[in-house]
């Protein structure tokens, strides 16, 4: 029986044991609490707290005379219960969110704690936590007390619980047994009384987690790899090809829920490096084949081969799939990279804590540069030494890279980690006649070119945030962006700038298929009505990139959704109003474009989608290999992009925007249009803060 269902089930019960008098109260309870943890099973963060908050003054107030201790006692319980689970949906985009969840796991543990049956489900979201915050033995404790008490009860979760075991057990260094206990889980799984189909799928699962045991037996003990490399290849294949048959069957939901099932696999596999680099430029092909494309229609192939790729390059081009992964504890990054002849080649490229930490001419480490602490002028001075550093840039094409690279004109890479937050394309310390093309994946080098019309554009600036035209579209909201901001106080200015910037290009073009927006009228509605009429937008706004730098450690539990797509947006009109006002219903659309949004428009008519925005809360990128806007604008069809990497002074911005249009026009490729752009930028301007500050991405789309 299902943990979850055997405490709302005990809920239920207690519910009926209390009088007369506070029956309604409690049975109010047990409704909320059963629709939060319905909630927190798709990781809705925003219908937990509406029910933890209608509960909330209750707790606090204390036990009314007509309850006993005892029953009043359960109601804090479950209370905290929730509340510790709130916070754990949080832990993507909060730091502090771990420590307040553990917290209030344990007031609820404590009031439970005679009752084994109503603390085992505590342990559980108290093993994750610490295992996916590195105490490995407190984790362990926890899982063993539940086996304990599951063994002697008969309950199904046993073989889970075993197989987390093995887990903790192998982090701790101790392979001999983690081993054991695998092997046993997979012997249950086998044998188990599930149906055919479900006994294959948890078997598999725990050669998975096999696989994970031996590549950290590897990495400590030096061993080969190839017992591990045969295991992670099972799985695969066996994911591939079951994910080939069910794809296209799938909601977007189903897609996101089954990718973040994959991501601690498809992370771990990283492991293996050197040892097995044919398997994971495929998997990373995989990967991300499943990551853009939640929401369409009719994709691609979801599992190309890295040879489909290599039948694409031609002489002297090379493709190169970026990676970030963890290894003996620590987050590297990595470079898959694949020439025309050969197979693919795994190099190692450095601790991704010595990259961010890199420290500039002024003692200033990059993280720190990238952050919101410094001022514009004082950001703008920093990001010129950190471009201009040769140690910097030989620190991310590092030695072995720029080897592998000798005698190629052309490369084709995608990015991974903070290398989304850099212009590496610029950085290569030696670039000769060397061609940087960066992709969303080398995957969309299989993609058919298409003859795309340039001849309509749509533009958006000078927008009012505390105002908006009133509009009676009516549209879904996605409320997790609207709290993510108003939660974290975020708070935007008008840009001036931007209003010259799109007026600008818009006189430029003086085109009858043109449309320009400008302050109240550019509402979330209007915006999202016109975009897929264009073949060029353009949004000139503030933008924000949440999420947290984070360790992989979600074995034993992988999460349910993926915040950043919420918590990455763009900012539209009313959107200060509507986040600051008490009366504000965030089921209506609030001005707050989210990457969660965009995913889930139809935006295939989408050429070019230029995101010119003050990204002032610029954060380190969580490990869904795809950074949010981009993945958002990607899944809903755009062809290709190009996207500011941090704030430029209006005048610069209008410079490059201007060039770039006028390119449009004249060349009619997207590529063609960007390399003319920035090479005009880079004769006009010599700071690297303005020619380094536009990337394009996908621009080999026509």
């Amino acid at each position: 029986m299902n943990s979850r269902f055997k405490l709302s089930i005990l809920l239920f019960l207690f519910v009926n044991l209390c009088n007369a008098q506070d029956y309604d109260f409690a049975k109010e309870c047990k409704r909320l609490h059963i629709e939060c943890e319905t909630a927190y099973k798709l990781n809705d963060f925003v219908r937990m707290k509406m029910t933890i908050d209608a509960r909330r003054d209750f707790v606090e107030s204390g036990r009314p005379d007509y309850m006993s201790q005892a029953e009043f006692d359960s109601i804090n319980g479950m209370y905290y219960k929730d509340l510790g689970s709130y916070y754990s949906c949080l832990v993507d985009v909060d730091k502090t969110a771990v420590e307040k969840a553990k917290e209030n796991y344990q007031l609820s543990l404590n009031i439970f704690k005679d009752s084994q049956l109503l603390s085992s489900p505590l342990k559980a979201e108290l093993a994750q936590l610490s295992y996916r915050t590195g105490k490995y033995a407190e984790a362990l404790g926890y899982l063993k007390s539940n086996y304990d008490y599951y063994s002697r009860q008969f309950i199904r979760p046993t073989i889970v619980t075993l197989s987390q075991i093995a887990l903790c057990k192998a982090q701790l260094g101790d392979y001999e047994e983690a081993v054991q206990d695998i092997d046993k889980a997979i012997n249950i799984s086998g044998n188990s009384r599930y149906n055919i189909d479900r006994r294959h799928a948890l078997q598999k699962e725990m050669i998975r987690k096999k696989a994970k045991i031996l590549s950290l037996k590897l990495e400590n003990n030096d061993e080969s790899p190839v017992e591990a490399v045969g295991y992670y290849e099972d799985y695969f294949f066996y994911i591939r090809d079951s994910l080939i048959v069910s794809f296209n069957k799938m909601n977007a939901d189903e897609r996101e829920r089954y990718w973040l099932r994959m991501q601690p696999f498809i992370t771990d596999c990283y492991r293996l490096e050197d040892a097995a680099p044919e398997l994971l430029y495929d998997l990373t092909l995989f990967s991300k084949s499943i990551l853009l494309q939640f929401t369409k229609e009719n994709p691609g192939p979801i599992s190309p081969s890295y040879k489909d790729i290599q039948n694409k390059l031609k002489k002297k081009e090379c493709a190169i799939e970026f990676v970030r992964y963890e290894r003996k504890g620590i987050i590297m990054l990595g470079a898959l990279v694949l020439h025309k002849e050969g197979t693919p080649k795994f190099i190692r490229i450095c601790a991704e804590k010595e990259l961010l930490n890199f420290k500039s001419e002024r003692g200033i480490p990059a993280k720190e540069i990238f952050g919101k602490r410094l001022s514009y002028q004082q950001q703008m001075m920093l990001i010129d030494e950190l471009y201009e550093s040769k140690e910097f840039g030989c620190l991310v094409w590092n030695k072995e890279l720029r080897k592998e690279l000798s005698g190629i004109r052309k490369v084709y890479f995608s990015p991974d980690g903070p290398f989304h937050q850099l212009a590496i394309e610029y950085m290569y310390p030696k670039k000769k006649r060397m061609s940087f093309s960066r992709l969303t994946s080398t995957r969309e080098l299989l993609a058919e070119n298409v003859t795309l019309d340039f001849t309509g554009m749509f533009l958006c600036g000078g927008i009012e945030y505390e105002d908006a035209e009133i509009c009676d579209i009516i549209a879904q909201n996605d409320e997790r962006a609207y709290y993510f901001l108003r939660n974290n106080g975020l708070n935007f200015e008008y840009l001036q700038g931007t209003k010259e910037e799109v007026e600008t290009v818009y006189k430029l073009r003086d085109s009858d298929n043109d449309t320009l927006l400008l302050g109240k009228y550019a509402t979330e509605q209007k915006c999202c009505e016109l975009f897929n009429k264009y073949p060029v937008v353009q949004i000139a706004t503030h933008g924000y990139l949440g999420g947290e730098s984070e360790k992989f450690g979600l074995d034993i539990k992988p999460r349910t959704s993926d915040l950043t797509m919420s918590s990455s947006v763009i900012i539209l009109a009313a959107s200060m109003k509507n986040v600051w006002s008490e009366d504000f219903d965030p089921s209506k659309p609030d001005g707050i474009l989210s990457a969660r949004e965009l995913s889930s428009m139809k935006l295939d008519n989408v050429a070019l989608f230029i995101v010119s925005a003050c990204q002032s809360g610029l954060g380190y990128v969580t490990s869904d290999g795809v950074y949010g806007i981009q993945r958002g604008l990607k899944n809903a069809g755009v062809k290709a992009l190009v996207v500011s990497l941090w704030e430029v002074d209006d005048l610069a911005t209008k410079h490059f925007m201007i060039s770039l249009n006028k390119a449009l026009l004249e060349e009619g490729d997207i590529q063609k249009a960007f390399d003319k752009a920035r090479k005009k930028m880079n004769s006009d301007y010599k700071e690297p803060r303005y020619k380094n500050a536009f990337i394009l991405l996908d621009g080999n789309a026509n």
